[in-house]
């Protein structure tokens, strides 16, 4: 019916790694026997792989429970259920001491410092799941709201001197399905290096030029609306549709709106439009939005301009078939939130 065209994120050919395999990456780490070792991990905004599982497995045979703090980098998003944290920590989310950061203060780091991340590109830092992890993930308020306002050497300055809290930075990178297919683990500005050019590598996807329709799937920063809207980087450099096209989001956002509880507008405590944040890649275009979990009055609220939006992809397609015929040219991002468009 239509002319779809499918692109999906890396080569496919990576293998995902084993515990075992963590568990070797891991063991060049030497723990000090006096003080505590805190682990620092993403949130429930990040895929869950087995990799925090490991971490925290390896510091507990050697240190034991007593010695062993873990302290979820949420940032400005609401603190993880008890079952987020069960998914990701297993059984020692009840076993350990598990802190959930308060945005109202920054976190007071102390003893031997352990960072787990997972390197994704990102669309204000570059890259996520190193220096992130420290500040916003860490950060009072305050820092945050300065820390989104950056741009250029700023961003990278305060990443650079994020990580210097941490002794030990853990980055795995992912492939399509979040599976772990790489794993760095060292000097915190080294592993950075590293995780630089393989995520490039890794991510890098062909983005076709001037179709009628962009379907967007954002596959791991999907929890709510805002992280949804991360879907959009693919369309900074090119003309992804053409003018009087539409570019639609499909995500199942079963936070609804936001976890960004302290920091509801996309720009920090300043009301802000997205149509105005992305002008560029949404001149002369038409946003639409494939959800059941948020409603249309919720959604207009982020635009000036009026957005389409569909409970399920059959009406959305029958929008496109009207639209644009039914040989409408429609390409599809399998991944729209972790691509680097070339």
């Amino acid at each position: 019916m239509f002319n779809i065209t499918e692109v999906k994120m890396g080569d496919g050919t990576a293998e995902q790694l084993s515990n075992q395999e963590v568990y070797d990456r891991i063991s060049w780490i030497s723990l000090p026997s006096n003080e505590t070792i805190t682990i620092v991990i993403d949130d429930l905004t990040r895929p869950d792989t087995h990799v925090a599982f490991c971490v925290v497995d390896y510091v507990v045979q050697r240190v034991g429970v007593d010695k062993t703090v873990v302290v979820v980098a949420s940032g400005m998003h609401q603190a993880a259920s008890m079952r987020v944290m069960e998914r990701r920590l297993g059984f020692f989310a009840s076993e350990l001491r598990v802190y959930h950061h308060n945005p109202l203060r920054r976190f007071p780091l102390s003893g031997y410092v352990i960072a787990v991340g997972t390197a994704l590109p990102h669309t204000h830092a570059g890259i996520s799941g190193g220096g992130k992890i420290i500040c916003p993930g860490l950060s009072d308020y305050k820092s945050v709201q300065d820390f989104h306002g950056f741009s250029g050497d700023c961003i990278e300055d305060s990443m650079t001197e994020s990580v210097r809290y941490v002794d030990v930075l853990v980055n795995s990178v992912i492939n399509d399905k979040g599976e772990v297919v790489d794993l760095f683990v060292g000097d915190p500005l080294l592993v950075r290096e590293q995780v630089f050019g393989v995520v490039k590598q890794n991510y890098e996807v062909c983005i076709r030029d001037n179709m009628d329709v962009a379907i967007l799937i954002p596959l791991f920063k999907n929890i709510d609306f805002l992280q949804s809207m991360n879907a959009l980087q693919v369309c900074k450099n090119k003309s992804v549709v053409r003018n009087g096209g539409t570019i639609c989001i499909w995500s199942p956002m079963p936070e609804g709106i936001g976890v960004h509880y302290l920091f509801q507008q996309p720009n920090g405590l300043t009301p802000a439009t997205y149509d105005g944040i992305f002008e560029k890649e949404l001149y002369c275009k038409t946003l639409a939005f494939v959800t059941d979990k948020v409603s249309y009055e919720a959604i207009q609220e982020y635009f000036d301009v009026s957005v389409l939006l569909c409970k399920e992809m059959k009406e959305f397609l029958l929008h496109v078939k009207n639209v644009y015929g039914k040989e409408a040219n429609i390409v599809v991002y399998n991944g729209a939130d972790c691509m680097i468009g070339t």
